[in-house]
């Protein structure tokens, strides 16, 4: 059996701003609560929402120049979720599950088109006492925030393994080559957050852009220097040097979003 969960919210919310930016800069709203009983067992096609637990839904907004890139997930946490009667929602989770937020189903936060909006969602798998009227819950979310682009300018990189592009962002370090074909396909690793910096990768050739497609972006993982992603690109005709233009936002920097919400029910 699950519950649906109507909202009447009341919202607290402050930043603490880790560079330059005002924390007055952004406010949280609640957006969704979502309630589902552990029922199916391992019949997942049993499971309401395809999970059980409780979720609860935030949106955080910008209120001033900088635009919201995303948010920091391995450093993201849910430090508390209860209902009104004191049952502590963190408590049935497995230790498994206790990674970003806690919770073993949030995902990435998507953020708007127009870099104003992020949504956050906090998952704690234990579920309100029967006959509580509302829950809390508190979560500490960095965002990387932005509002200036730049492009740096690097001529004549060659596309082979361990070869440096040094950018304002930090370097790149080509670590895969293939040549299918007519094109040459090119891996960049970077530590974490560089390519939420980044913001487009361009190739030249004689003064003329070459085609060129983001084969596909991997997530950060845990490397032997921390934390770290890479993009691959499949780059036509195949070359063996380029000129490359990387865009990326020159004054990204980190806020810590406290949220404290609480989402009243109705069954």
């Amino acid at each position: 059996m699950f519950r649906y969960a109507m909202l009447v919210a009341a919202v607290v919310v402050g930043a603490v701003a880790l560079g330059g930016e005002s924390p007055d800069n952004y406010t949280v709203r609640v957006v969704g609560l979502q309630v589902a009983a552990p029922v199916g067992g391992d019949e997942r096609v049993l499971w309401p929402f395809n999970s059980w637990g409780t979720v609860v839904s935030a949106m955080i907004e910008a209120k001033g120049p900088k635009n919201i890139i995303s948010s920091d997930l391995q450093n993201s946490k849910l430090t508390a979720m209860r209902d009104d009667k004191g049952t502590d929602l963190k408590k049935q989770m497995p230790e498994a599950a206790k990674r970003t937020f806690g919770g073993a189903a949030v995902g990435p936060s998507p953020v708007s088109k127009d870099g104003k909006s992020l949504l956050v969602q906090m998952h704690a798998q234990g579920i309100p006492a029967k006959g509580s009227t509302r829950v809390e819950a508190e979560a500490t979310v960095p965002l990387f925030v932005a509002s200036q682009k730049k492009t740096d300018k690097q001529a004549g990189v060659a596309l082979k393994l361990d070869t440096v592009v040094q950018t304002g962002a930090g370097p790149l370090k080509i670590v895969k080559v293939n040549t299918p074909g007519e094109s040459v396909d090119v891996r960049f690793q970077g530590k974490e957050p560089i390519f939420q910096q980044i913001t487009a990768i361009k190739f030249f050739r004689d003064g003329k852009e070459v085609k060129s497609m983001l084969a596909f972006a991997m997530p950060p993982y845990q490397g032997t220097d921390g934390w770290v992603a890479s993009r691959q690109y499949k780059i036509e005709p195949k070359l063996d040097t380029v000129d490359m233009e990387i865009e990326y936002w020159a004054d990204m920097e980190k806020v810590e979003v406290p949220v404290k919400v609480q989402a009243g029910v109705g069954l």
